[in-house]
């Protein structure tokens, strides 16, 4: 038989199925990658996801209409939890849905040896916690988790975990490396400060006090200030500060609910010859609502509790009276008239006073204004004038308790006239409404001589430059500035540079009157205008300092 050349249908028929093979491997390894690099794309957009919402729960603060308080369990921040709707791509039709979800521990920092020192951070439910843990913790563990179905059906999810404070990264670097002896109670050598708006007041019995200028915070339909006041101990000749008050001043908008449960003010009383803190109770009287809800978490507790009843004032626990009646509710009209708030559902406008107890902003009496005075640009930085300065806030308070007339302002203020640019300043002096017992006891003491009585008195010296409302009575021989408040960008180095109040500009020789005037309640320590009728009959006015 003759040898035929070509290939067998045998060997044919293994070529084709070695070719066939590999081509199904390729197609079938290509279909491979294809899904998993669609499967990893889902997993970005889920890590994406995730990470948006820690990032905008790590946004808030305590102030922030979506607060740090607020934050909890699927609550909190801009973006509400559950689905979420993708597409990926430019093609509508390819559209993926998410789920994104987030757990809150809260954590805090406590003291696990009974040494006086905080040493250990611990979450709610550990033996160690009392119950009685603050609202406002230090730190609250967030874990993030995005699940989603993959292209074969299967449920797949990620879950990422942070941290939050109640302090704005952007605003303390601290925040971010924060050691735990930044939580231990610190005895701070004092240095006199070199800004001459600041004062220092002697209380006796080794004691001094100083307070802060006020920082604006936000502005707006919610101004806010803030304002803290330090006391220091005299010890082997140094000033050893022994304790930080701060406090914040914020305007919210209310609407009037009803009668309901609300509390009295935080105070302060004398207890075992100390100023201590009586906490607010729950009582039945009239309360209100944050109208919008979107406002600061504060004005929720200002709107609901700021109001006073009979019962309140008879027993010594309201936050303002008029003429010895619960005070009444407004909304400020554009043209400057006010409108009452009788019925529930009416709007009116509220400023609230907060102080910071154990972590906590409490709500506190109205502030209270003895005395708002002008003062020349180099007035403060005279030790004479200072020591002047001091005497006149003691006799002030003195004639105050006792009853007796009130002491001439000091001299010296005016400010010879010269052609320049002149920055004033003006100071307030303010004192807590005190308990009948507690004035009578404090009337003791002056009468008996003592020396400490000051230090049993809750008074603050505030600088109000940026605060208050100046005037001059000839502008054409000096002006003066009176921008509108807005929020302080570097209050540290440069306070007075944001915005201008109290800037006199002479013009030409002659005489002027330079005035000062500040609300006797909480507006002016917010920077917006009265928001009652009662409170601009309270207005206090300097007109004693002349440019001539």
């Amino acid at each position: 038989m003759p040898h035929t050349k070509g290939f067998s249908l045998v060997e044919v028929m293994v070529a084709s199925l070695m070719i066939m093979l590999g081509v199904t491997g390729y197609v079938t390894l290509q279909s491979e990658f294809v899904l998993a690099d669609s499967q990893l794309n889902l997993r970005n957009v889920a890590l994406y996801l995730a990470q948006e919402k820690l990032d905008e729960l790590s946004s808030v603060s305590e102030f922030s209409p979506k607060a740090y308080n607020d934050v909890d369990n699927n609550a909190g921040g801009l973006a509400a939890s559950g689905k979420v709707d993708v597409v990926l791509g430019n093609n509508q039709q390819n559209q993926r849905s998410f789920n994104v979800n987030w757990n809150v521990e809260p954590a805090y920092f406590v003291d696990s040896d009974n040494d006086g020192l905080a040493d250990v951070w611990l979450n709610s439910g550990h033996p160690l916690l009392t119950p009685a843990l603050s609202k406002n913790v230090a730190q609250k563990e967030v874990g993030v988790t995005v699940d989603w179905l993959d292209y074969q059906g299967k449920t797949q999810s990620l879950t990422i975990n942070g941290r939050l404070a109640p302090v704005l990264q952007s605003s303390s670097a601290t925040v971010i490396n924060e050691a735990a002896s930044i939580n231990q109670t610190a005895q701070v050598l004092f240095s006199s400060s070199p800004i001459p708006d600041v004062v220092e007041t002697d209380l006796g019995a080794n004691e001094v006090m100083q307070s802060v200028s006020p920082v604006v915070l936000q502005s707006g339909s919610n101004q806010e200030v803030e304002i803290s006041l330090d006391k220091y101990s005299l010890l082997a000749g140094q000033k050893i500060k022994t304790s930080q008050s701060d406090f914040s001043t914020l305007a919210c908008s209310c609407e009037l609910v009803g009668l309901a449960l609300g509390s009295t003010p935080t105070m302060e009383v004398i207890l075992n010859d100390k100023l201590s803190v009586q906490v607010g109770r729950t009582v039945q009287k009239m309360t209100g609502a944050a109208t919008p809800t979107s406002q600061p978490i504060l004005c929720q507790q200002c709107c609901r509790d700021h109001h006073d009843s009979a019962q309140t004032i008879a027993d010594e626990e309201y936050y303002r009276s008029e003429n010895g009646l619960a005070h009444s509710h407004y909304q400020r009209q554009n043209n400057g008239s006010y409108s009452p708030a009788v019925l529930p559902g009416e709007p009116y406008d509220e400023v609230c006073r907060f102080k910071r107890i154990n972590g906590d902003f409490v709500l506190y009496p109205d502030w209270q204004l003895l005395d708002i005075l002008v003062l020349s640009p180099d007035y403060l930085l005279s030790a004479s004038n200072q020591i002047a300065y001091s005497a006149y806030n003691k006799k002030l308070l003195n004639a105050v308790i006792m009853g007796s007339a009130m002491p001439a302002k000091p001299t010296g203020r005016d400010l010879a006239f010269s052609q320049g640019r002149f920055q004033f300043t003006a100071r307030g002096l303010y004192l807590d409404r005190l308990k009948s017992a507690d004035k009578t006891l404090i009337k003791s003491k002056i009468s008996k001589g003592a020396v400490d009585w000051l230090s049993l008195l809750p008074f603050y010296d505030v600088n109000l430059t940026l605060l208050a409302d100046w005037h001059s009575s000839q502008t054409s021989v000096a002006s003066i500035s009176n921008d509108a408040v807005a929020i302080l960008l570097n209050p540290t180095n440069q306070y007075y540079l944001t915005y201008s109040r109290a800037l006199l500009t002479t013009h030409q020789v002659g005489t002027a009157s330079i005035s000062a005037s500040a609300s006797g309640y909480n507006a002016t320590m917010a920077g917006i205008k009265p928001i009652s009728p009662f409170e601009v009959l309270s207005i206090k006015l300097d007109t004693s300092v002349s440019v001539k």
